[in-house]
């Protein structure tokens, strides 16, 4: 069976259009001009930029961009000249708790080390458990493949809740427990970010023995967000279990149906702005073979079983 055959029809242009509104909230900003937070000479932050992720301001515009953010020319520390929207810039606090940065400050005190490595091996079982419960397997057909991010996408969006006060904790670790710390929050607490989100949905899948990665982007109305992309039948598509589960709490009344499962870059790229592949160490830049095309929703909800997904009942 091809990716792109099946026998179960939707109507892909209403659930097209339900995206494309939830989706375009993103875009909507207020225009009026604003004024610069930084002066030439400054140091910047930002997950998009090489070596310790800092730049030196060269010059301030006068010129804003679409949404009236000032835009910057900066040199990276390779010596590289950008020009550089104010809401591609993070706070180094941020990239430190995102595990982009080293924590220098944040040490784990030696009588939490018991802590971390139960925290892990609850992840693991956590891992366990769920491709058990979803009744996920291990192959090499890209079909099966498939089958296994989608319903994993459906039981994240059921049970998973957003919650950006876990930001703050993770500054109370270094660097090495930061990801463990996140992977717990989705796996285990079910409440997290899109950094939990992510790297639940790459942990699970990597035990199954298929290709996926957490990848950094941006939105044109300022911020950084992370999703995922799985390679299938030769070409990578993105995955937002973060965004599919607040299209979820919109529509709880709803049957589920994912809308953010298998896109490609038509779709996916007019809201967010693909940057890099994100590991713990490194950041590397994103592959090639990025389809343009997404996967059918037809095809992506003909593996759903509606009744399985969620905890809540349980």
């Amino acid at each position: 069976m091809d990716l792109y055959e099946s026998e179960i029809i939707l109507d892909d242009a209403d659930i097209q259009a339900d995206l494309d509104a939830e989706i375009g909230i993103l875009a909507e900003m207020d225009v009026e001009k604003r004024l610069p937070k930084y002066k030439e000479g400054n140091k910047v932050f930002g997950f998009f930029l090489p070596g310790n992720k800092t730049a030196i301001i060269s010059k301030v515009y006068d010129a804003v961009n679409e949404t009236g953010y000032p835009i910057y020319q900066i040199v990276d520390e390779e010596g590289v000249i950008h020009d550089v929207c104010e809401t591609l810039f993070d706070d180094e606090e941020t990239l430190i708790a995102m595990g982009i940065l080293p924590n220098q400050a944040g040490i784990v005190a030696e009588k939490d080390s018991d802590y971390i490595e139960k925290i892990r091996q609850e992840n693991e079982e956590a891992i366990e458990q769920i491709i058990n419960s979803l009744g996920l397997k291990s192959s090499e057909d890209s079909i099966e493949q498939l089958k296994n991010c989608c319903r994993l996408q459906a039981y994240m969006a059921e049970n998973n809740s957003y919650n950006s006060n876990v930001m703050a904790e993770k500054g109370n670790y270094s660097d090495e427990f930061i990801t463990d710390i996140d992977l717990h929050n989705a796996l285990v607490e079910k409440s997290g970010v899109c950094t939990s989100n992510s790297l639940m949905f790459q942990s699970i899948l990597s035990k199954l023995g298929i290709p996926v990665e957490c990848i950094g982007l941006t939105v044109d109305s300022g911020g950084f967000h992370m999703a995922n992309i799985v390679l299938l039948h030769g070409e990578w598509y993105y995955f937002d279990t973060t965004l599919e589960g607040e299209i979820r709490r919109d529509n709880q009344a709803q049957e589920l149906v994912l809308c953010c499962a298998g896109l490609g870059s038509q779709e996916y790229c007019p809201y967010f702005n693909p940057q890099c592949i994100v590991r713990k160490d490194e950041t590397l830049e994103l592959p090639q073979n990025i389809s343009v095309e997404r996967i059918p929703i037809s095809v992506v909800n003909s593996f759903l079983e509606q009744s399985s997904y969620s905890e809540k009942s349980k």
